[in-house]
């Protein structure tokens, strides 16, 4: 087992996120994030390429909290995503915007290394999704019916190992 190390501790801003009633309202939870990883980045002179994993709290996860806050906001609008991107030789993001294809029908070819990205019950906030999409990802649907978050991931899963099986088979 590696070693963990805790370098520092930082927390969001405080204050009402109500439309309408808070100075945060406008924030998405991930910008929030974001700052407090560029600040632990800044304050401990880290090279973020040293680090594996990132270990996120949320009070009440609702909403927009309701993802994987922590990995959203280390990839809010940094050269990471690109990097993480790079790495795969098909991204897609599960979504329920209009004109998502079936991931299975993205599937000319199994990829090699994909990545599905899956995002909170909802769907991800329209900004979040146009970022994803102007990185390279391609929206893709998982089924009919709306898939809470933990069951998407594992029916991606799913289509993305049956494809690659089939390939396999196919080609042998």
């Amino acid at each position: 087992m590696a070693d963990a190390f805790i370098i520092d501790a930082c927390r969001t801003p405080r204050g009402i996120g109500k439309p309408g009633k808070g100075a945060l309202a406008h924030l998405h939870p991930q910008h929030l994030g974001a700052t407090v990883l560029a600040a632990l980045r800044d304050r401990n002179d880290l090279d973020t390429a040293d680090v594996d994993d990132i270990v996120w709290g949320t009070s009440s996860q609702v909403s927009e909290q309701s993802g994987d806050l922590g990995r959203m906001a280390a990839l809010d609008g940094t050269p990471a995503v690109a990097a993480l991107f790079a790495r795969h030789d098909a991204v897609f993001v599960a979504s329920l915007r209009e004109g998502s294809a079936p991931l299975w029908g993205r599937l000319a070819r199994p990829p090699a290394s994909p990545l599905l990205i899956v995002g909170p019950e909802g769907d991800f906030a329209p900004g979040e999704l146009d970022f994803l999409l102007a990185a390279g990802a391609r929206p893709c649907r998982l089924s009919g019916p709306v898939l809470r978050a933990e069951t998407a991931a594992a029916a991606g899963a799913a289509i993305l190992a049956q494809a690659i099986l089939l390939w396999t088979q196919w080609k042998t």
